[in-house]
């Protein structure tokens, strides 16, 4: 008796998980089929928009739409997504007007006077469903789609903290972003979208660039990047005004002989020196710190050097303000650390600034007279530096390299900014050294 009702309930079971069989099946391809669907449309969000800032730039000057639509489809294929591409279909780019008080787009053909605004729809291949496959479901795509509109003005609010008075590149995995002074050191909570970055020349994107801020150029915008990430992007009417360097006064008049011979407290294995154009601790193992005189902001101590190098894994430190007025090279070795104050350094505490000299009056692309500049020398930031500063070095190469942390201004001729290497603009100097002129501004709005 007990071996057949056992055998009963054994049948039962059988019976109910027959008939509960397709209802797992159902919740469990919700759960998998469901997930990859959602990151799919995520990621064809996040194509749409990139695509739409590309785009959008054929909004300034002569609204081509035949640029708009190639500028939207190379950066849509430099998309892939599960070994299949995002695709625009037909008539997905349109030109159109878009009304701020009723938040509406309404597309217009690309010649129409009233056109400020660009829209652009992106699909996805099929997501091939693991589960739902199995009970019949067809493969669904994913769509999106962005907007973004041109608006002509005022710059007073969008001041640069970085910017190359020649052309501007970003390679690699890169970050902008903004910090503001007031509210301590950087991270958390204190992390803007202020990270303002501007080229008088052309500016070239490659790769997964992220700006969390506005992004300007004076000439052209070569966006080769993978699903590159911009709050915004501005067409500059005039290029960004910097002035020259002129280290004249600081050979003359400075406050090197107190810092002639160095020795301070250290926390490594030598003694921190300086060279008259190197600081370091000769040792071959490092890990010095090495601190220099410094005064107020307002009257800070005024060193002159040919060059300026720091060592691998020499942290320099300040009592107060200085500024280093550099004739040739600066140069941060690896791991090397400027003004951090365990990273509540203030960047106007730190100021370098490479002599420069007035070489041509040239005319921009607006048929404006502007200066150009060359220097004896180039800035480099190697790789896992962490500097605190404001840089000021209108006529020189700058070079970004590897897992290099800034936090602070600069304003170089050429930039090269690639890697990992990371820059944090204080919202309180964006645009103190060069205030930006009017602007173009793309912006997505939906």
């Amino acid at each position: 008796m007990r071996s057949e009702r056992f055998v009963g309930r054994r049948g039962s079971s059988a019976a109910q998980f027959v008939i509960m069989l397709p209802m797992i099946l159902a919740a469990t391809a919700l759960a998998i089929d469901g997930s990859s669907f959602y990151t799919a449309r995520s990621s064809a969000q996040a194509v749409a928009d990139a695509a739409t800032l590309a785009a959008s730039s054929a909004l300034i000057g002569e609204r081509e739409y035949t640029v708009a639509v190639d500028r939207a489809e190379q950066t849509v294929e430099v998309n892939p997504m599960f070994g299949s591409g995002f695709t625009i279909p037909r008539g997905g780019v349109e030109f159109g007007l878009w009304d701020f008080g009723e938040q509406v787009f309404t597309a217009k053909g690309p010649t129409d006077p009233e056109v400020n605004a660009v829209r652009v729809q992106v699909r996805s291949a099929p997501v091939e469903p693991v589960i739902a496959g199995l009970v019949g479901m067809s493969a669904p795509t994913a769509g999106a789609s962005a907007i973004a509109v041109a608006i002509t003005g005022n710059s007073s609010t969008h001041g640069c903290g970085m910017i190359g008075d020649g052309n501007y590149e970003m390679n690699g995995n890169p970050k902008v972003d903004s910090y503001a002074l007031a509210d301590g050191a950087y991270g958390g909570s204190n992390i803007g979208h202020d990270g303002n970055t501007c080229s008088n020349g052309d500016f070239t994107i490659m790769g997964s660039v992220d700006v969390w801020g506005t992004l300007g150029y004076g000439d052209t915008l070569d966006d080769r990047g993978h699903a590159y990430r911009v709050d915004e992007l501005f067409h500059m009417d005039e290029d960004v005004e910097v002035a020259q360097v002129d280290c004249a006064d600081a050979r003359t008049t400075n406050d090197n002989a107190l810092v002639s011979q160095i020795v301070t407290g250290t926390t490594g294995h030598g003694s921190g020196t300086f060279t008259g154009t190197y600081f370091d601790d000769g040792s071959p193992s490092h890990d010095t710190t090495i601190t220099i005189p410094g005064g107020t902001q307002e009257h800070p101590k005024v060193y002159y050097l040919e060059d300026f190098n720091v060592g691998t894994k020499i942290e320099l430190s300040v009592t107060g303000a200085v500024v280093f007025c550099v004739d040739g090279d600066v140069n941060l070795q690896a791991r090397a650390i400027v003004n951090s104050l365990s990273g509540s350094g203030d960047p106007r505490d730190f100021v370098i600034q490479v002599d420069s000299t007035e070489t041509t009056e040239t005319t921009d692309h607006h048929g404006n007279v502007v200066t150009d500049y060359s220097a004896n020398g180039e800035v480099t930031f190697h790789a896992n530096t962490a500097t605190y500063a404001v840089i000021q070095a209108p006529g020189s190469i700058v070079n970004y390299l590897g897992n290099a942390q800034f936090y602070g201004v600069l304003i170089g001729g050429d930039v090269d900014h690639q890697g990992n290497a990371d820059i944090h603009i204080p919202e309180e100097l964006a645009g103190e050294f060069a205030p930006l002129p009017e602007v173009t501004m793309v912006r997505l709005v939906r």
